[in-house]
């Protein structure tokens, strides 16, 4: 239970994003199948999973251990995609359209992503303040030397008031009117074969107490785990490595940390495996 907490807590920057679309679309945070996929029989079948934002499917265990192993088994559907979905450690893949059994035990998560999901989380170090600082930007690939594209937002600001009011018409486009009382920062995955790109953009608009800069993580899952690949971050080699007290670091998770930036600045992280060195396949479960 404990780790629940702590991973609910790093996920407050993204919790937070999805609430102010909620207030401007009107869609909830927590979404039943059905909204998402109308068409899809199973939508309506499948009761016990829902979608958590666009791209995180929660699929609940709410039945007795019943297996040998301390686990319980439960039949999720895994709605059509065009890229796979993964599970929340990116450790394993699941081709969608199609219905699989799988076990968990108590110290497994039942959450699959999107691959191409950019979702901003924070760590201990701004648990009790506004700003994430370090920001950590999470991205799951697609794997398999698949191409993949996908974006992430973060919605900030003071924390209190009623600043989200003024941004509710705003849009997350580059060339949308600068927030006011608010900010909006994004990320950009392109992603193909033993290479990926993510660009991080400027924030736009301010808030009181904004900082002018911050500590700035990007993680990787469901792609290779990286020991010889060469990073790059505006064009200038630096060495891969973790960000300290970061609430959200599974096994296998390849992670840079591009230091302490402008939060104006555009950063540009390069991501390549040697081509003697394939990175290695997702295992599709």
């Amino acid at each position: 239970m404990r780790e629940l907490v702590i991973l609910r807590n790093a996920m407050v920057p993204h919790i937070y994003t999805l609430a102010w679309i909620a207030h401007r679309s009107a869609i909830s945070v927590v979404r039943p199948m059905y909204y998402a996929f109308p068409e899809a029989e199973e939508a309506y079948r499948f009761k016990g999973q829902y979608m958590f934002g666009p791209d995180t499917l929660v699929a609940p265990i709410v039945s007795a251990v019943t297996k040998p192993n301390g686990t319980a088994a439960k039949d999720i559907w895994l709605p059509p995609s065009p890229a796979p979905w993964l599970s929340w450690d990116g450790r394993a893949a699941f081709r969608g359209a199609s219905v699989r059994t799988l076990c968990f035990g108590l110290a497994d998560l039942p959450v699959f992503v999107r691959a191409g999901t950019v979702m901003p989380t924070r760590t201990a170090a701004s648990s009790r303040a506004a700003t994430a600082d370090p920001l950590v930007w999470v991205v799951w690939l697609g794997g398999d030397g698949a191409q993949t594209e996908g974006s992430g937002t973060l919605y900030e600001d003071a924390g209190d008031g009623f600043a989200h009011l003024s941004a509710a018409h705003l849009s997350a486009a580059p060339e949308a009117a600068e927030p006011e009382g608010s900010a909006l920062t994004r990320a950009l995955l392109r992603a193909s074969g033993a290479e990926a790109t993510v660009r991080l953009l400027g924030t736009r608009g301010s808030y009181p107490g904004q900082p002018p800069s911050r500590e700035v993580v990007l993680q990787l899952r469901g792609g290779p785990q990286g020991r010889s690949a060469a990073v790059r971050v505006d064009g200038r080699p630096v060495p891969a490595g973790g960000a300290r007290g970061s609430l959200v670091d599974p096994p296998g998770a390849f992670t840079v940390s591009l230091g302490r930036r402008g939060i104006r600045q555009d950063t540009v992280v390069h991501i390549a495996w040697p081509a003697s060195e394939p990175p290695a396949p997702l295992r599709y479960v």
